[in-house]
């Protein structure tokens, strides 16, 4: 039972559960028409006190449960943005280390990242998925083994430090991530909330009477079957339709790729033959604005010299 509800798809779930909460009701309604009369049977008013106070305390219950699955499901985006970032941050101060050093860790990296989005779209079921595994572990002990050597030759700075410090948050967030995907609430709560869920509608169906009261019924039963799909589903870091985006890693890869360990090189300064050469331009371009200034003066003067002579 345990095992089946990690693993059935939420539709029949909410169908099975939808069968079984309707059946106690329709039941509980049958037993309280031939069974419950005379001065055994209820008043109204004590029948609405039963059904307020068990949805009221079914309510808490559901609510609590959703709050535990939203905070972990808050935790695991907060926990892709982080690892986004570490590895950016990673990335970023192997281009200070020399080579060879440099241009490995880069490619390791850039590996590493679209592993771990690789790995955070697969199922459970998917073929894929242990190999996505492995290869995760084998890419994190390769960034360590470029590590270990490119820290000791930069050990003398104290860039080094800060180094060490970014390759560590990258594995602790790792490992965060993988403790994060596991169901953060446990089946055997989940199974007593559906037990709960069955014996509320077998109270609530035996006190409504009338076709609208069944109509009503119904409804309350879909409602707070859907608010247990909900909290299921968000229960399923893996198997769920509702997972943490990936978007931060993806445009965290794509800068990766854009921008090789080659375009952080700096520009070569200009030698001493082209400085010279583009020193000698600029002295022409000067005598030319020269010469031009004095050849214009000279013309100006030209035309200038006749106005003296014309009548005033």
């Amino acid at each position: 039972m345990i095992d089946w509800l990690r693993s059935a798809p939420i539709w029949l779930v909410g169908a099975l559960l939808l069968l079984l909460t309707i059946g106690s009701a329709m039941a509980a309604s049958q037993v309280n028409r031939s069974l419950l009369r005379g001065p055994d049977r209820l008043s109204e008013a004590q029948q609405g006190y039963v059904v307020s106070s068990v949805y009221a305390l079914l309510g808490l219950l559901v609510a609590f449960t959703f709050q535990v699955a939203v905070e972990r499901y808050q935790a695991r985006r907060h926990l892709v943005i982080e690892d986004a970032t570490a590895i950016q941050a990673l990335y970023l101060k192997s281009q200070l280390l020399p080579e060879p050093h440099r241009s490995t860790l880069s490619n390791l990296l850039v590996s590493y990242a679209e592993n771990h989005v690789a790995l955070a779209k697969a199922r459970s079921k998917d073929p894929n998925g242990p190999q996505l595994l492995q290869r995760n572990e084998m890419l994190l002990h390769e960034i360590w083994r470029v590590v270990i050597p490119a820290f000791a030759s930069v050990k003398t700075l104290d860039f080094s430090s800060s180094f060490v410090d970014s390759a560590a948050e990258v594995v602790r967030i790792n490992s965060e991530r993988m403790a994060a995907r596991r169901p953060p609430i446990p089946t055997t709560i989940l199974v007593i909330l559906l037990v709960y869920t069955i014996v509320a509608a077998g109270v609530l169906g035996s006190v409504m009477k009338g076709r609208r009261g069944i109509e009503v019924s119904v409804i309350l039963i879909a409602l707070n079957i859907l608010a247990l799909l909900l909290v299921m589903d968000i229960n399923r870091p893996v198997e769920g339709t509702i997972r943490e985006p990936q978007e931060p890693m993806e445009r965290m890869v794509q800068m990766l790729q854009a921008n090789p360990p080659s375009s952080y090189d700096a520009k070569q300064a200009p030698t001493n033959g082209s400085a010279t050469d583009h020193l000698e331009t600029e002295a022409g371009k000067r005598a030319e604005t020269s010469s031009f200034a004095t050849s214009g003066a000279s013309t100006l003067h030209v035309f200038a010299a006749p106005l003296t002579t014309l009548p005033i």
